[in-house]
């Protein structure tokens, strides 16, 4: 029974590698393929040992213990206190690159969704447009001198400035010099070519 449990632990080793136990019918009974497994099944699980203590353990489960440590002297090579074999050594090394590559392949997987729900497609920001600063008496003067001093600037800055730089529906201005602007188009002055700025009102 538990002869049984060992070879259960790590048959997922096998599972690839019938052919080569169906081999061994050959050279070895059916006794010595089922140590021939349980050996290959505690030397994967030590990672490519087996100490000699734990091979002595294991041949107490077997009426003649000396059957197990002559078979083991068969098929390894004793370095000090373990026991090694070459092949089995290629085989983890292939199992451990396989293994190593698939959670590789997972973890990059994972990672790939996880920055993708993370984050979800964002439309760009918009700018923000910049806030509407008015203007000194000074500002308008000037600018109203650039475009040929048509529009009455005084004026214009007194009547904005009494209703708080606000349209006629109340919302706030934009841009003063569109406004100023407008109200240089709507006044008759500018067609009948009065330039303010040539006035003397004292």
């Amino acid at each position: 029974m538990k002869n049984q449990d060992l070879s259960k632990k790590h048959i997922y080793y096998y599972q690839e590698k019938t052919n080569d136990i169906i081999d061994l019918q050959d050279d070895y009974s059916i006794e010595e393929i089922g140590i021939f497994t349980i050996l290959k099944a505690t030397y994967f699980k030590h990672k490519g040992v087996i100490p000699i203590d734990k091979l002595c353990r294991l041949a107490r489960f077997y009426e003649d213990q000396n059957k197990i440590i002559d078979f083991a002297n068969k098929i390894f090579l004793k370095e000090g206190n373990y026991y090694k074999n070459l092949d089995w050594d290629l085989e983890i090394e292939k199992i451990n690159k396989t293994s190593n590559n698939r959670r590789k392949a997972v973890i990059e997987r994972w990672n790939k969704n996880k920055t993708e729900t993370e984050k979800p497609d964002q439309k760009p920001k918009t700018p923000k447009k910049p806030q509407f600063t008015k203007p000194t008496l000074e500002q308008v003067k000037e600018y109203n001198t650039s475009r040929g001093g048509y529009a009455d600037a005084n004026k214009f800055y007194d009547y904005y400035e009494a209703g708080n730089w606000k349209d006629q529906s109340g919302k706030k201005i934009k841009n003063w010099k569109q406004k100023l602007i407008t109200w240089e188009n709507k006044s008759s002055q500018k067609t009948t070519g009065i330039n303010f700025n040539n006035l003397n009102l004292n």
